[in-house]
């Protein structure tokens, strides 16, 4: 007997900013290492909690994941390579021509933008408004404590109010919480009133 209610897992493309997203990078001492002037370790390089679990269950189910960075190749892909992801440097987050000349090199990447099964996770108003412009849905996550020390006005880091003013579809705290909304869709929907 098979279960007519059970909801068939939708591969999703995943694009994932790195800076304060996935690292917890975003106080100005890292900055020389984002723009690809000095050295590190990747061992260095502080993970937010959930970050390794959440992509390994991702891949499990078969869901493709992308770090789309404005931070310099040098940085960006030790990191994408620890994380086995596969990783896009993006001169200027948001605008769109590097991930639309990205996705017209991968078919069925573009096929699952198209379908609505693609989903941009980011900390700042650049990352809400780049997956908009792509057509994706978007989910701004909050995994760090907001100091005056971190706040940039230019990339909207630490601008909590700016970020929800580009309404996201989704707001979270943490990797689980994706892992929820990718995982039970119907269960996180708001309403509208």
């Amino acid at each position: 007997m098979h279960n007519v209610n059970k909801l068939q897992h939708i591969l999703m493309l995943i694009f994932l900013d790195l800076d304060g997203t996935l690292v917890n990078t975003v106080h100005p001492s890292w900055k020389p290492y984002k723009d690809g002037l000095q050295d590190f370790l990747v061992a260095q390089i502080p993970l937010f909690a959930g970050v390794k679990e959440f992509i390994a269950s991702r891949k499990h189910k078969g869901d493709s994941l992308v770090i789309a960075s404005d931070s310099h190749p040098r940085y960006v892909n030790p990191i994408a390579d620890m994380l086995s992801v596969e990783a896009l440097s993006l001169a200027d987050k948001p605008n769109n021509k590097k991930i639309l000349e990205f996705l017209d090199s991968h078919p069925q990447y573009k096929q699952m933008v198209a379908e609505g099964n693609c989903l941009m996770v980011g900390d700042t108003k650049l990352d809400i408004e780049f997956g908009r412009r792509i057509g994706a849905l978007t989910c701004w996550i909050h995994p760090y404590r907001i100091t005056k020390d971190i706040i940039d006005e230019r990339d909207g880091i630490g601008d909590e109010m700016a970020s929800k003013k580009m309404e996201p579809t989704f707001t979270v705290k943490n990797f689980a919480a994706i892992e929820e909304i990718i995982d039970f869709p119907l269960n996180n929907l708001t309403s509208v009133s």
